[in-house]
């Protein structure tokens, strides 16, 4: 074979080179598995491929002018369509987006910025393209670097139109042949995913059925106990379920059930024996009562529980609760009312005695109330006349006395005015609880105001600092609430470190979640919305072990030389916000000052509290 009858090779994915017999074909490095292919079985790949050649359009890459117009024109002859023939590796990118040719013939060492493996590389990851390389090299190096990028095929320059268009079909057949590999391994990937997925479900369902087989055992097992528990639970609760059937509207006797004799002590069986029985042993008083909540069930509705009493077979009187609810069939019509009696006695007992306790508590208060105001009063006049006589002696014989005299005479002058302002605070405190609310619409900034000018003394002394953000309308007690906000904002001022006073008073909605106070008929109130005020401010702050009790009357934390005041001003702040339904507290550490909070509720109290 001579240098112009080189053998020219397949080079199949795996590296293997096969060799063509045939008169002087060129180097084929195509991307198929085949050993001895024959220009003859080339030739004879059929008419699937020869209809699948004149459908495909080819992009030539190739710096040489020549060179491109010679292998247009051989493909035009094998009946090819070229779609443009471009020099570089961008105008090739730009021609591949325009109009995606079916397959590239490109140059290796393409002139320009990027040569033709690596402008391989980026048509296969843009465009799945495949790519036959064209070369005037058939050195080992050459197609060592080739091989890098999985062409499809490469021709060493010069070759032939046959061993082109021999190139071409191999590899239109090898890509053919690998699209339509791909695309089963999607189906077959797709096919493993649904699988999978009908697997997991199955077995999802099968966990289901086990779930749901052993909650039907357990609801199983319970409905065996029901009857037993519901027996042990009723005779323990002191009561009996009873069921009176109806006819056209009219009570036919009454079953009872085990628990009726403890209750009542009558059996089962003389509540069967006599229909009037249950009615003769209600309390004369409760059978008018119990009568229309009968009438009630029988008209199908379903009233709250009635309370009322009984006389037991012993001739004891007892209290039973009685709730009773309609019975209807398959189609709507009452047929029966089942009942549930519980015996409340003990409870009602439990009940009256309460009930005396808290008007014994309250007739107490009132009291207690009345003491307080009468010897707060009463001692204004003596003390007066005390603290007189001291003031004489004081003016009279100061200095003209030895040093322990005029000491004596300043201690008794310091208690007489002090024992007038704890009389006086008395007195105040007595008078919260004694006078009626007056409970109307305001707006606590105005309140607030009021109060500074009542501090106006005090702030200045100090160079406190107040800020106060916007509040809003309350319904309260002006008066009252404007004296909460003195007392807080005066010991905010008055409870200063080395700092000025700095006081910040605000205000928020919240939705109370717990009752805050006691209603004034001893109950409680219900839940509701609440303002929360919060008056913060940088003074010397309170150790949480005290928190309760500053707010007690006459408890003071420091001494009167340190800071004065009588101890009784959180305490009247206390009664007033409690007299509105609401509640007080603080947060405080030592040091780092101290934030009471209070709440009024957005409804007003009760009037009865007033």
């Amino acid at each position: 074979m001579t240098e112009a009858q080189f053998a020219s090779g397949f080079w199949n994915r795996r590296g293997r080179v096969s060799l063509i017999a045939g008169p002087a074909p060129k180097a084929y490095f195509l991307p198929i598995d085949i050993d001895i292919v024959t220009t003859h079985q080339v030739a004879g790949m059929g008419e699937g491929i020869n209809r699948l050649m004149n459908s495909k359009s080819i992009l030539i890459v190739e710096d040489e002018a020549t060179v491109a117009e010679v292998i247009r024109q051989m493909l035009a002859n094998t009946g090819y369509a070229v779609s443009a023939a471009v020099t570089n590796i961008p105008a090739a990118l730009e021609e591949i987006a325009r109009q995606r040719p079916d397959m590239v013939l490109m140059d290796i060492k393409i002139e320009g910025p990027v040569d033709g493996i690596a402008g391989a590389e980026l048509m296969q990851k843009r465009a799945s393209l495949p790519v036959i390389f064209l070369t005037a090299y058939g050195d080992a190096e050459t197609l060592e670097k080739a091989k890098q990028v999985n062409p499809y095929g490469c021709l060493v320059k010069p070759f032939s139109e046959y061993e082109l268009r021999c190139t071409l079909e191999i590899a239109f057949q090898w890509h053919s042949q690998a699209e339509l590999l791909k695309k089963r391994e999607r189906e077959l990937e797709s096919t493993y995913v649904q699988l999978a997925s009908m697997l997991e479900a199955m077995k999802d369902k099968e966990s289901d059925l086990e779930a749901k087989n052993a909650q039907l055992l357990q609801v199983a097992q319970e409905l065996q106990d029901t009857d037993l528990r519901y027996e042990r639970l009723v005779r323990a609760a002191r009561g009996f379920i009873f069921t009176v059937p109806l006819e056209n509207g009219h009570p036919q006797g009454s079953i009872h059930y085990p628990g009726s004799e403890d209750v009542t002590g009558y059996s089962k069986a003389e509540y069967e024996a006599d229909d009037t029985l249950w009615y003769r042993m209600i309390h004369a008083e409760d059978r008018e009562k119990v009568l229309a909540y009968v009438n009630r069930v029988i008209q199908g509705l379903s009233p709250p529980p009635i309370e009322h009493r009984i006389l037991h077979k012993d001739g004891t009187l007892h209290w039973l609760r009685n709730m009773s609810i309609p019975h209807y069939d398959a189609e709507r019509r009452l047929i029966a009312y089942d009942g549930l009696i519980v015996d409340i006695t003990e409870i009602k007992k439990v009940e009256t005695q309460r009930d005396r306790w808290l008007e014994e508590l309250k007739r107490s208060n009132q009291d207690l109330e009345q003491f307080s105001y009468a010897v707060s009063h009463d001692l204004q006049e003596p003390l007066r006349m005390v603290a007189s006589y001291v003031q004489l002696l004081q003016r009279r014989y100061q200095g003209k006395l030895d040093a322990d005299a005029d000491e004596f005479i300043r201690f008794a002058q310091d208690g007489a005015v002090r024992m007038q302002q704890l009389i006086g605070d008395l007195l105040h405190y007595s008078r919260l609880g004694r006078n009626a609310l007056t409970i109307a619409p305001v707006r606590a900034q105005s309140l607030v105001d009021l109060a500074l000018v009542n501090l106006k003394a005090s702030v200045e002394a100090s160079g406190a600092t107040i800020a106060c953000e916007p509040l809003p309308e309350v319904m309260a007690d002006s008066r009252l609430l404007m004296l909460m906000f003195q007392n807080l904002i005066g010991n905010a001022i008055k409870f200063h470190g080395k700092a000025a006073p700095n006081v910040r008073i605000s205000a928020k909605s919240e939705s109370q979640v717990s009752t805050v106070s006691p209603a004034p008929d001893g109950g409680a109130r219900t839940a509701a919305a609440v303002w929360q005020f919060s008056i913060q401010d940088n003074g010397i702050g309170i150790a949480p072990q005290f928190s309760e009790r500053i707010f007690l009357i006459f408890q003071r934390l420091h001494t009167l030389d340190e800071y004065p005041g009588s101890g009784i001003g959180l305490t009247i702040c206390k009664k007033i916000v409690e007299r509105h339904g609401g509640r007080i507290w603080v947060e405080s550490q030592p040091g780092r000052g101290s934030t009471f909070h209070f709440t009024l509720p957005r409804q007003p109290p009760n009037k009865a509290g007033a």
